[in-house]
C-alpha cells in the first residue's frame, strides 16, 4: 500500500514539474511575503500612531500625579516608542536584506 502511494506521489511530482517547465514554484510564496509585508507595516504603523494618541490622551487628561508618574518614566516610554518604530521599520529592510543576500 504504501509503496504504490510513494509510486502514485512520485507520478504526480514528475507531472507536474513537466507541466510546469520553467515556472517558478517559489512565486507564490513570494508574492504573499509582499502582501504580508505591506500589512505587517501598515499594521504597525496603525499601532505606533494608537499608542502615541492614548499616551498623549492619558498625558493630557491625567492629574498632576499621573504627570509626575509619566514624566518619572519618560525615558521607557521614549525607549517603547523607539522599540516600536524599529521593529516596523526593522521588517522591510530585512526583506530587502535578504533579497540581496540570498540573491531572489
Amino acid at each position: 500500500m504504501n509503496s504504490s502511494f510513494l509510486l502514485a506521489t512520485k507520478a504526480k511530482i514528475l507531472n507536474a514539474t513537466m507541466v510546469l517547465g520553467d515556472a517558478d514554484p517559489f512565486q507564490g510564496v513570494g508574492n504573499l511575503a509582499k502582501d504580508w509585508t505591506g500589512r505587517s507595516i501598515a499594521a504597525g504603523l496603525l499601532v505606533l500612531a494608537l499608542g502615541a494618541a492614548i499616551t498623549l490622551i492619558v498625558f493630557g487628561f491625567g492629574g498632576d500625579q499621573l504627570r509626575n508618574k509619566m514624566k518619572a518614566k519618560l525615558g521607557y516610554i521614549v525607549l517603547a516608542v523607539i522599540g516600536l518604530s524599529a521593529i516596523v521599520g526593522g521588517i522591510p529592510w530585512l526583506y530587502n536584506m535578504g533579497k540581496q543576500w540570498f540573491g531572489a
